[in-house]
């Protein structure tokens, strides 16, 4: 019953953070779907007009391919540089809130008891009931 609903979720969520490098990869795919394509369009016409030109044609073809590969390692350790840069600074942020020490802070942090609104309010009520 919650298999779809957990599904979506984690889809989403994967997507949220990683949604540039889903996009960068699938332009990426695609590149390299229409490299391969145009490597067989050209090698087909080199075979016709019986021009021998193979090697350059394949060397070109993988140097494509290793561009786009490369390009892709490359976004990808730059965003994941970027996403522990981001959390170090989430962590110390988190770190400099919690270590503040206002007064208000220290009062509240040496009360013997902490009242919620709920005693607050009990409280003004016997308060009352005794007068």
């Amino acid at each position: 019953m919650f298999g779809f609903a957990l599904k979506s979720t984690f889809i989403y969520m994967v997507w949220n953070k990683f949604k540039k490098q889903i996009i960068t990869a699938i332009i990426s795919l695609i590149g390299i779907v229409i490299v391969f394509a145009i490597y067989e369009d050209i090698n087909n016409i080199f075979i016709q007009k019986q021009i021998d030109y193979i090697f350059e044609l394949v060397a070109t073809k993988w140097f494509l391919v290793c561009l786009i590969i490369g390009f892709n390692i490359f976004s990808f350790k730059k965003a994941i540089k970027e996403n522990k840069k981001y959390e170090d600074q989430d962590n110390s942020s988190i770190e400099n809130t919690l270590t503040t020490n206002t007064p208000q802070h220290k009062e509240i942090l040496n009360k013997k008891k902490l009242k919620t609104k709920s005693d607050v309010i009990l409280q003004r009520y016997l308060n009352k009931m005794e007068n």
